[in-house]
């Protein structure tokens, strides 16, 4: 599988939103009526990421990231802000620039995934 850089850290991410790691339920009904639930994460990390106010120059950035990786790569590292982790094995989920009333106001939504 290809690999390609990092992702960007130049491009200041207005918004980082952590979401929860997704939990995989089973449940065991018994013929007694009773009943026992295993409850375990499923090991995916998700990153939602909002950007405001981009220059062209950083919304090309992103959009030549996200074009190199086309969704099939998911060997780019990306670094956590707030825990100061930085993360291996990412990829995308979504890349989506939103309709823009100016052609000077850019914004992008960015959601990121990582198996653990």
């Amino acid at each position: 599988m290809a690999t390609i850089g990092a992702y960007p850290t130049s491009v200041y991410i207005d918004k980082l939103i952590d979401r929860a790691i997704e939990y995989r339920v089973e449940r065991y009904e018994f013929e007694d009526g009773s009943l026992e639930v295993n409850v375990q994460p499923c090991g995916i990390r998700r990153w939602e990421l909002r950007y405001t106010g981009l220059s062209v120059t950083d919304l090309n950035t992103l959009r030549t990231h996200y074009n190199n990786a086309k969704g099939r790569v998911n060997d780019f590292s990306f670094t956590h802000r707030r825990d100061a982790t930085t993360y291996t094995g990412v990829k995308y989920v979504s890349f989506d620039i939103p309709p823009r009333s100016k052609n000077w106001i850019n914004e992008a939504v960015v959601v990121l995934e990582k198996l653990q």
